[in-house]
């Protein structure tokens, strides 16, 4: 339940942890935002595991979009739908591209620095 992600996340802030790192997980995304109200007011860096999670307020996430997951199976529905091809005749597709997402308004209020080789593929996440 979501009160039992409140409380876990307040033991943790309790014991100082260095950072949080924020799966998919519906219940936990469902109070990401008492969660990172109460992360910065300890100034802990919460990640995300996905850019819809840094554009809330982590401070960074690496993983795929899925809004463009949702494109490409979109796209996939469509040829079905239209008859142009059975779903048992579709390869499977591979996702092997993923992106760097960054919030900087979260890292400058943590203070934390990006490296140089990492600040080159970063993409902001307001703008993804």
């Amino acid at each position: 339940a979501q009160s039992e992600v409140t409380l876990a996340a307040d033991s943790l802030i309790a014991k100082q942890v260095d950072c949080f790192s924020n799966l998919t997980d519906n219940t936990v995304v469902g109070v990401l935002p008492s969660i990172l109200e109460k992360t910065n007011e300890a100034g802990i860096p919460v990640y995300g595991s996905e850019v819809e999670q840094v554009k809330i307020g982590c401070v960074a996430a690496a993983g795929i979009d899925y809004y463009q997951l949702g494109r490409q199976t979109g796209a996939i529905a469509a040829r079905i739908l239209k008859g142009e091809a059975k779903a048992s005749e579709i390869p499977y597709e591979v996702i092997s591209e993923y992106g760097i997402y960054v919030n900087s308004e979260a890292i400058a209020e943590m203070n934390l620095t990006v490296p140089a080789d990492v600040a080159a593929r970063m993409t902001e996440a307001k703008d993804a």
